[in-house]
């Protein structure tokens, strides 16, 4: 094989490298991947039902089921692949999420009632459209219209709310399954135990899983659940730093002072002591004392 031969394989091999597809590390359940299509699972960018912003989210092959994308990043990590190295440090896990929580946004901005198909239409987001195909009960959180062929819906706000609670009273004994510690005033581990009075804990784990479900659902309707489930208002953290009233201060102004700083203005100022004369007895040891030498005086060097 001549030189110029052997100059063009070598270039052929590094196209042919850098034409290999980008690989990834992905976490899904066996179940995922199990359909009756032949088709693959299909990564797609959907609106996430909180921010509204694209999102990715995973189908699986007869687009039956959804799952969410978490991405964890580590950009001081890479993988060995077969025999390849794969630099991107990222890690992807797949959790299941329910449908209905990616349909709510787009029922609640629905102006009048329409079948399913037509209210999930996206044009920056198109596969939306396959949400349709998902097993669900729209009934859940909307009413149904007409004929049950024509899958018409409409919000209800009522039916959406209980919908919401029976999630809330379903993820409460699962946090206390896992012992999710739900305490925001110690750091500590997730997987915690922590120890309290049972009032406090219910109220903790009832909060926490607000605060789960506020992570898929629109805010606006986050503010009017937490009035149908009447959520106790969080405690206002108490600050470490005191607030007196300076007594010497005519105002009344507040002075701020430190937990360890135990300095402060004195109501009255204090009074100079008078000098007294001295007695009889100490103005005769004043006398004997003339001359003679203080103690320091022996610990001088000669």
């Amino acid at each position: 094989m001549s030189r110029k031969a052997k100059k063009e394989d070598i270039g052929t091999k590094k196209n042919s490298s850098s034409t290999l597809p980008k690989r990834r590390v992905v976490i899904v359940k066996d179940a995922l991947l199990e359909s009756d299509s032949d088709q693959n699972p299909t990564f797609v960018q959907l609106r996430h039902p909180s921010s509204g912003k694209a999102a990715m989210f995973l189908f699986n092959g007869d687009n039956s089921k959804v799952n969410e994308v978490m991405q964890f990043s580590d950009p001081k990590r890479s993988y060995f692949i077969d025999q390849t190295v794969c630099s991107d440090g990222d890690m992807y896990f797949c959790t299941p999420i329910d449908p209905l929580f990616l349909v709510l946004p787009y029922l609640m901005k629905a102006e009048r009632c329409s079948p399913l198909d037509q209210t999930l239409l996206d044009d920056e987001l198109p596969e939306v459209a396959r949400l349709s195909q998902c097993p669900m009960d729209v009934n859940l959180i909307a009413d149904r219209r007409g004929l049950e062929t024509l899958n018409a819906f409409v919000y209800n706000e009522d039916k959406t709310l209980l919908w919401l609670q029976t999630k809330l009273e379903r993820l409460i004994p699962v946090l206390r399954q896992k012992t999710i510690n739900t305490s925001k005033n110690v750091a500590v581990s997730a997987n915690f135990v922590k120890i309290g009075e049972e009032e406090d804990s219910n109220v903790n784990y009832l909060r926490y899983a607000y605060g789960l479900l506020c992570d898929y659902i629109p805010e606006s309707l986050a503010a009017k659940f937490a009035d149908f489930i009447k959520l106790p208002p969080e405690l206002e953290r108490v600050s470490k730093r005191k607030e007196i009233v300076s007594p010497t201060k005519p105002d009344g102004k507040k002075v701020k002072l430190d937990d360890d700083d135990e300095a402060y203005e004195a109501k009255t100022p204090v009074s100079k002591i008078e000098k007294k004369a001295p007695s009889a007895k100490e103005q005769a040891l004043a006398k004997a004392a003339i001359g003679s030498k203080s103690i320091s005086s022996f610990f001088k060097k000669k």
